[in-house]
C-alpha cells in the first residue's frame, strides 16, 4: 500500500495567497489558544476548540466531519501516527484542498470526512455525507436568517427537501461499472476515489456547498439552480455587490 496514496496527498501544500494564508494562520492561533485545546500539541487544536469557535453556525455532525477529515490528512514524508489534535500543516492543507483545490483534492478530503479507512466507501456513506452537506448549507442560511425562498412544507410520504436535493446531486454520479445510481440496490456499491473525483468535477454544486460551509459572505457567494438544469452562478468581479435573495423587499429592489 506504500504507493497507493493519491497525487493530491503526495503534493500537500497551501494554495493560499499571502494575505489568505495570514488569515488561516490567525484562525489557527485562535483555535490553538482555546481552552478546549489544552491537551493538544502546540500549534494544534482539538475538536472541542473547533466546536467552541463555530458555535451554532454549523450542525455538530458537519463540525465533526470537518475535524475528522483534517486530522486524517497525512503530510508527505511523515509516518501516520495518532494525534491529539489537528496540526498547522493538516489545517492549512485541508482548507486549501476544500476551498481552492482541484476535483482530485476535494474528493480526497470528502473521502477522509466520510471514513478513516483508506480505499472505497459505500454509496450509502456517500449519500449520508451529501445529505449532511446539503443540510449544513440549509443550516448556514437559516442561521444567518437568509433561508427565505426554501420554506415549503414537506408533503406526507415524500423525502425531505434536503434528501431530495442530495438525491438530485447524487443522480449525476457514474458508478465504476458505468451505471447511474438508480434504485435502493445502488447503496451497496463501492465508490472509489476516481468515482468521487469524477462526481465532484461534473457537479460543481458539491465544491460550492463545501465553500459555503467553511466561508460565507464574500466573493464566494453564489446562486444556483437545480431545475430545469443544474448550474452555479458566481460573482463577476465587477464590484462587491454580492448576490442575495430578495424576498419581499421594496427598498432594495435588486437581486432575485
Amino acid at each position: 500500500m506504500g504507493n497507493s496514496r493519491s497525487r493530491a496527498e503526495q503534493r500537500c501544500h497551501s494554495q493560499f495567497l499571502p494575505g489568505e494564508q495570514a488569515e488561516v494562520d490567525a484562525l489557527l492561533d485562535t483555535l490553538s489558544l482555546d481552552t478546549g485545546s489544552s491537551e493538544a500539541s502546540p500549534r494544534s487544536f482539538s475538536l472541542q476548540a473547533l466546536k467552541n469557535r463555530i458555535g451554532e453556525a454549523l450542525p455538530p455532525e458537519m463540525v465533526s466531519r470537518l475535524y475528522d477529515g483534517m486530522q486524517r490528512v497525512q503530510p508527505p514524508g511523515r509516518a501516520q501516527r495518532p494525534s491529539k489534535g489537528v496540526s498547522q500543516e493538516q489545517f492549512t492543507v485541508s482548507l486549501s484542498h476544500l476551498l481552492k483545490g482541484s476535483s482530485e483534492e476535494r474528493s480526497l478530503m470528502i473521502l477522509k470526512m466520510i471514513s478513516a479507512n483508506e480505499g472505497p466507501v459505500k454509496a450509502r456513506e456517500l449519500q449520508k455525507f451529501t445529505e449532511d452537506l446539503v443540510g449544513s448549507v440549509e443550516h448556514v442560511l437559516a442561521h444567518r436568517q437568509e433561508l427565505k425562498g426554501w420554506t415549503g412544507k414537506k408533503a406526507p410520504g415524500t423525502p425531505t427537501r434536503v434528501q431530495a436535493l442530495a438525491a438530485h446531486l447524487l443522480s449525476e454520479m457514474k458508478l465504476p461499472d458505468g451505471s447511474r445510481p438508480l434504485g435502493p440496490h445502488w447503496l451497496d456499491h463501492a465508490c472509489d476515489r476516481a468515482t468521487v473525483e469524477d462526481w465532484v468535477f461534473r457537479v460543481p454544486h458539491v465544491a460550492t456547498f463545501l465553500r459555503v460551509v467553511i466561508h460565507q459572505g464574500d466573493e464566494r457567494c453564489f446562486l444556483f439552480s437545480v431545475s430545469p438544469s443544474m448550474a452555479v452562478y458566481r460573482p463577476t468581479g465587477y464590484n462587491d455587490h454580492f448576490m442575495y435573495l430578495n424576498c419581499g423587499q421594496q427598498t432594495i429592489p435588486n437581486g432575485l
